[in-house]
């Protein structure tokens, strides 16, 4: 996790306009320590509590990544899937293709 802070720090001067979206972000732990780096934070999670704690540019969407992808949600100028691709795969029933599909899908062209 250290490494992960540190790589992000290293890039965050140029992340300051992003939007960010974080698959799976599970707790949001991640999507909170990018918040006030970025324009913009969405964490999307199926499964566990989210907190209404958080910073005002953090926006929670409790769904699965087919769901979200489904509801047209726009792009974003960064993703972050931190060990998720595999359970979107196990769990969501989605083949890897698809997966990069859908990840293609939120970027800009």
């Amino acid at each position: 996790m250290r490494n992960l802070v540190n790589e992000i720090k290293k890039v965050k001067k140029n992340l300051k306009n992003k939007t960010v979206l974080d698959i799976g972000c599970n707790d949001g732990y991640i999507s909170m320590l990018v918040a006030p780096m970025v324009a913009s934070v969405t964490g999307v999670e199926p499964h566990v509590e989210l907190t209404e704690d958080k910073p005002a540019n953090v926006t929670w969407v409790r769904n699965t990544f087919n769901e979200f992808l489904a509801s047209n949600p726009g792009t974003f100028d960064v993703l972050l899937s931190l060990a998720v691709s595999i359970q979107l795969r196990d769990f969501g029933g989605l083949t890897e293709q698809e997966i990069v599909n859908g990840y293609y899908s939120l970027l800009p062209v």
